[in-house]
């Protein structure tokens, strides 16, 4: 919760107090964080290669294809195209110069840590639901409709 980029983006719609924003959705995360940590589990194990302590581009796409997150190519009015999806992996991804050293080389280039596949859980939820409802969801309520409309139904099965 530390990114600067993360904070400012997530709190603008709580009056640009980051504080209550990131207790909102740590509300959120809080109640399904055992369910995303067995997701995150899954999809780790999914890698093409021996790494299975973070999420390749590769497994992320098939976990987004899987719950059926991407909005059709056709929609030109979506922010939750695959293609948008891909450029807010890259941004989750991105190591602030402000981290150590050690940080920056435990955190995989191309790859999700488990703070960063909660960011982009979040970042989703924010593009899937982004002008699609009357009235504009806060940044938790779109986390909670991305997780129970299409990630828990999807991912319950395959995960217990």
């Amino acid at each position: 919760w530390q990114k600067g980029g993360f904070q400012r983006t997530m709190s603008k719609p709580y009056g640009g107090d980051a504080n209550t924003a990131v207790a909102f959705i740590r509300r959120v995360l809080e109640v399904h964080y055992s369910t995303i940590s067995d997701i995150y589990d899954y999809f780790c194990c999914r890698n093409s290669d021996q790494e299975n302590f973070c999420i390749l581009m590769n497994a992320f796409t098939e976990f987004v294809t899987l719950c059926r997150i991407p909005d059709p190519n056709s929609d030109t009015e979506s922010k939750c195209k695959l293609s948008d999806i891909d450029r807010l992996f890259v941004l989750c991804n991105y190591e602030e110069k402000t981290a150590s050293k050690e940080d920056n080389q435990a955190n995989q280039d191309r790859a999700l840590m488990r703070f960063e596949f909660l960011e982009m859980l979040v970042r989703m939820g924010g593009a899937k639901y982004e002008g699609r409802t009357e009235t504009p969801l806060q940044p938790h309520e779109a986390l909670q409709k991305l997780l129970d409309e299409y990630v828990l139904p999807v991912c319950l099965p395959l995960c217990h």
